[in-house]
């Protein structure tokens, strides 16, 4: 079963950005947000975490003001194989309000 038969949610290009609290970090980073559907979102970024590892976040929109904060886990890694690039897939705990995945997405 592919990725997009497996998700509840369809996933959506977005603008906006993530402030990432790994249980294995002392301090948040800042990520580009690539796409978010309501049960989870991809992650474009060098900066790995570990599959499975528990984070808490803030969403961002493009003027950074925070708009959602939630937690989740790491539910999919993707190395830098040329095509799509480099990053991770979280799985939140709890399902994002439509309205802010609509206010996230590229128009």
């Amino acid at each position: 079963m592919s990725d997009k038969e497996r998700r509840e949610y369809l996933r959506f290009a977005s603008k906006g950005s993530f402030l990432i609290y790994g249980s294995q970090s002392i301090k948040a980073y800042s990520v580009d947000l690539k796409n978010i559907s309501r049960s989870g979102a991809f992650i474009q970024t060098n900066h790995l975490l570990k599959f499975g590892e528990r984070v808490d976040f803030d969403i961002l929109n493009v003027d950074g003001a925070r708009i959602a904060s939630g937690q989740g886990r790491v539910a999919r890694l993707m190395d830098d194989n040329g095509k799509k690039g480099k990053g991770f897939g979280i799985q939140f705990n709890t399902k994002l309000p439509k309205q802010i995945e609509q206010s996230l997405l590229l128009v």
